[in-house]
């Protein structure tokens, strides 16, 4: 094949994509885990009624990348539009609640500025409906799922590119070039270079942190969103936790109403916590802000993205510094044998959004971009 993209999350099925739009077939996405998505996920919830004995369905909560902003991020904004994607404000009319220390009471500010804040928006379905529209316009034979990359060796101007299934089965198959749509720090960690990466690059992409993977959420879905009856927003801060931030999570067409927050807690202290013990404090801490009502909670979870072995890596249990890294590393090697041969599109590599689903679109975007120049380079030398 002519190129191999590594990674079935939104910069691989974004590359894809630009790859079909181009007229380019001879490629493959090889995504490690049984369904694509990445750090994008979007998950469906249900529960029974204990009024009616029915089961009531809600779809499409993020677990992942949540939002975009408009203003700052327009390349993102037009693929939304090109694919014909609704969006919605992140709901913030209403008050917000802060908790400043154990024993005080909960405080509750005024939103001077009314709530609305239309750059600072949410996706129809969640992120999933970008997942699927990306996948809608590639071939699904080009879609290798349970296909973990664990090694990549050059020579003679062609890639092997080694698999693992989940049973452990290898397959190898051959490529002109591979595009890395994965967290840098996860390409050193998980995939063996033969010859080896420059040892000046494999260090920069070794510490470049990853976006989400040190991070945790917690997601309560109810009936009704009691705390805009309250005249509260859904948001709320804490130096107490276990969450610091929590946000209103419900859909945007009232058809579920959901709290969800971000652990404060470092990735290295949460691991020692057990699960229920965890879940426990959030709904604890749910109660003492918005009150008695949120003890009335359908169905809860966490996601911790830290125990996400196609995420994160020993390095991400500590906690990031600042969001994603601040600043993309090199994403393409500038000598050895790798030279013009890898290319790193995932949303870390970003210069423009380095840790932000924006990132992933940029990113895809010019390493597409770059392939397309050499190869059409390389037509014109042949001719």
């Amino acid at each position: 094949m002519k190129v191999a993209i590594i990674g079935g999350g939104l910069s691989g099925l974004y590359a894809g994509m630009l790859l079909e739009r181009a007229g380019i077939k001879d490629y493959m996405i090889f995504e490690a885990q049984g369904k694509l998505g990445g750090r994008t996920p979007s998950i469906n919830l249900e529960w029974v009624n204990q009024n009616t004995n029915q089961t009531i369905s809600v779809e499409h909560f993020d677990l992942g990348g949540t939002w975009h902003w408009p203003s700052s991020q327009p390349e993102l904004v037009k693929v939304i539009k090109e694919l014909n994607l609704q969006t919605y404000e992140q709901y913030q009319m209403g008050d917000a609640l802060f908790e400043m220390s154990k024993g005080q009471p909960v405080e509750r500010f005024g939103n001077d500025g009314g709530g609305g804040n239309d750059d600072f928006r949410r996706i129809a379905g969640g992120m999933n409906s970008l997942i699927q529209a990306f996948s809608k316009n590639i071939n699904s034979s080009r879609i290798l799922l349970n296909h973990h990359v664990n090694k990549l060796e050059y020579s003679n101007s062609i890639i092997e590119i080694t698999t693992k299934d989940a049973e452990g089965k290898e397959e190898k198959y051959q490529a002109e070039k591979v595009l890395l749509a994965l967290p840098p720090r996860l390409v050193v960690r998980t995939i063996e270079f033969e010859p080896d990466l420059p040892e000046k690059l494999r260090l920069s992409w070794l510490n470049t942190n990853t976006w989400m993977a040190s991070h945790a959420k917690y997601l309560a879905v109810y009936d009704k969103p009691f705390w805009r009856n309250k005249g509260l927003s859904g948001n709320a801060f804490s130096r107490i936790g276990p969450l610091g931030e929590i946000n209103d999570a419900s859909s945007h067409n009232g058809e579920s109403a959901a709290l969800f927050g971000f652990f404060s807690l470092p990735a290295n202290i949460r691991k020692n916590i057990p699960h229920n013990q965890l879940l426990n404090s959030c709904r604890e801490q749910m109660i003492r802000l918005f009150g008695k009502e949120a003890a009335d909670v359908k169905v809860d979870m966490i996601k911790d993205w830290s125990s996400n072995t196609y995420t994160a890596t020993e390095e991400d249990l500590l906690p990031p510094k600042g969001h994603g890294h601040g600043r993309a590393p090199p994403n393409i090697p500038d000598d050895g044998d790798w030279k013009n041969r890898l290319v790193g599109i995932g949303s870390e590599w970003s210069l423009k959004y380095p840790g932000f689903i924006a990132g992933a679109i940029d990113a895809a975007q010019h390493g597409i971009d770059n392939y397309l120049r050499e190869s059409d380079k390389s037509r014109k030398v042949e001719l």
